[in-house]
Order: structure tokens, then C-alpha cells, then sequence
């Protein structure tokens, strides 16, 4: 069983790095839709590709914004991630 479970997380894991290749930056709703996938499924997997440095999550920098959430761009793309090498 945990042979099929790393298999399964290892093509995940190919597709999911296949989609960076193609994009360069995905937020995780669009990553999660594509592959048909729950975004928590995917957090774990997304933690993976940061922790071998193939990507890494972009901080906004909202400090410097004073019109608030509601009309940001970039509120509704929290958890966006780009590729690294």
C-alpha cells in the first residue's frame, strides 16, 4: 500500500512539475483545478517541490498598499508559487 501511495505522489509530483515547466508561476486554485486535485492534497506535494528547490512561494508585499483587500489583484492569488530552476 505504501508502495502505491509513493508511486501515486511520484506522478503527482512529474505532473505537477510539468505545469511549472509549461507556466513559470501557478496559484494553487489553478494547480489544484488542472490536475483535479484537493488543494490540501496539494500543499503537501507544492512542500516537496520548495524543500528540493524547484520552487518557491511569492511573497506579495502588501505593506506598502493602503486601498485594503477588496480591490487587490493579488488577494485573491495568495498562495502563488514560481518556478525556481
Amino acid at each position: 500500500v505504501n508502495l502505491l501511495r509513493k508511486f501515486g505522489s511520484n506522478k503527482m509530483l512529474r505532473k505537477i512539475k510539468a505545469l511549472f515547466m509549461q507556466r513559470k508561476m501557478l496559484n494553487i486554485e489553478e494547480i489544484s483545478q488542472m490536475l483535479k486535485i484537493s488543494e490540501s492534497a496539494l500543499m503537501g506535494m507544492l512542500q516537496i517541490l520548495i524543500q528540493k528547490k524547484f520552487i518557491e512561494k511569492i511573497e506579495f508585499d502588501c505593506k506598502t498598499c493602503s486601498s485594503g483587500c477588496g480591490s487587490c489583484a493579488f488577494a485573491n492569488q495568495k498562495d502563488v508559487y514560481k518556478l525556481v530552476r
